[in-house]
Formats: C-alpha cells, sequence, structure tokens
C-alpha cells in the first residue's frame, strides 16, 4: 500500500479487511496499557501484512498478531525511541536549511575519530558523499551559515589540530569550540 497506515481502522479495516470486534478492541487496550501506541501498532499490522493476511482465518490469529506487534512495534518508553528522535531531528533539520545559502558543517563518525570541517550549499548532499566508502556512520556535529571566507577564517583558527584536507583532530579546543556554537545558537545537530 502507497499510502502511510498510522490508525487502526487504517491497519485492521484497510490492510487486513478485518472487523474491529469485541476480540481486537481487548487486545488494542492490553497492548496499549503495555506502553505501544496507535501508530506503532497499525506500522506493525502494515510491515506484517503479508503474515498476518496468510493467518486471518486461523484461530491463532490474535495470538499471531500480538506476536508481530511485539516485534515489530516498540513501547513508549523502549530506549529505541531516543536514537529515532534523534536522527529524525537531525534529518529534519537538514531538510528545512535555506536554498541558496551557504552552510559550514561539522561532521564526524558517530564513535568519534576525526571532524570534517567544510563548507557546502547543500550538506545533506555533503554528508552522503563524506559517507561513501566509510564503514562507520558519520554524522552532522552542527552546522550554522557561512562562506567559503567563514571557512578559512576556521581552518585557520584550528590549524594546529588540522591533519589532512578537511579533516581535524577531535581535540579539547575544536570540541570546546563546536560545544559553544551549538550552545549559543545556528543549527544544531546533537
Amino acid at each position: 500500500m502507497a499510502y502511510r497506515v498510522t490508525t487502526y481502522e487504517d491497519a485492521f479495516k484497510g490492510v487486513l479487511g478485518v472487523e474491529i470486534d469485541e476480540k481486537i478492541k481487548k487486545l488494542i487496550n492490553e497492548l496499549e496499557k503495555e506502553g505501544h501506541t496507535e501508530k506503532s501498532i497499525a506500522f506493525s499490522i502494515w510491515k506484517t501484512q503479508d503474515k498476518l493476511l496468510a493467518y486471518k482465518y486461523d484461530n491463532r490469529f490474535l495470538s499471531i498478531l500480538r506476536n508481530e506487534i511485539n516485534k515489530w512495534s516498540w513501547k513508549k518508553d523502549d530506549p529505541r525511541w531516543d536514537e529515532y528522535w534523534k536522527k529524525k531531528k537531525e534529518s529534519d533539520k537538514l531538510t528545512n536549511l535555506k536554498e541558496g545559502k551557504g552552510y559550514i558543517y561539522f561532521i564526524q563518525g558517530e564513535f568519534g575519530g576525526a571532524i570534517n570541517i567544510g563548507y557546502s550549499k547543500n550538506p545533506k548532499r555533503r554528508l552522503k558523499e563524506l559517507q561513501t566508502g566509510r564503514p562507520e556512520t558519520l554524522k552532522i556535529l552542527y552546522i550554522m551559515e557561512g562562506t567559503e571566507k567563514t571557512k578559512e577564517k576556521l581552518y585557520e583558527q584550528f590549524k594546529d589540530s588540522r591533519l589532512k584536507g578537511e579533516w581535524f583532530k577531535p581535540d579539547g579546543c575544536l570540541l570546546s569550540d563546536i560545544n559553544h556554537l551549538q550552545m549559543n545558537g545556528g543549527v544544531s545537530h546533537d
């Protein structure tokens, strides 16, 4: 299905062709008490629709449905949500950058390591370019509006930390300055 499945009606009636009867209402109530949300349950049904449709008329359907929801639906207190929202926030900020503007970015691997400082009118594309061929996921630490001249000033400021090209050693001075930038405005990505 091409549309987003976010409600019980979308999931049960639209995807599975199943009426929401008392047994399903009871199951939904139990799942919600366990911390599952309507969107997460609906997503689970959409994700496993082929399997669920195969068991639609089987007396084990509700049990299989519960198992699939528990497999794919994260409860409200699941720690994976923290990482999900962090990545979504980063993605949203990259999407909302102003067209035609130039940006200075600070990019680093998710486990640390060298920091790339550069200039781009499209930091999202630049992140993808830098990611190519790297086994570790790169992330944007910070973005701010700027120019090539701004980048050159930063290169001069951090010349003692420069490794090669756009890559800099993540020493205390550089990390402290990035933290200061994050605290004092701009488009932060943490």
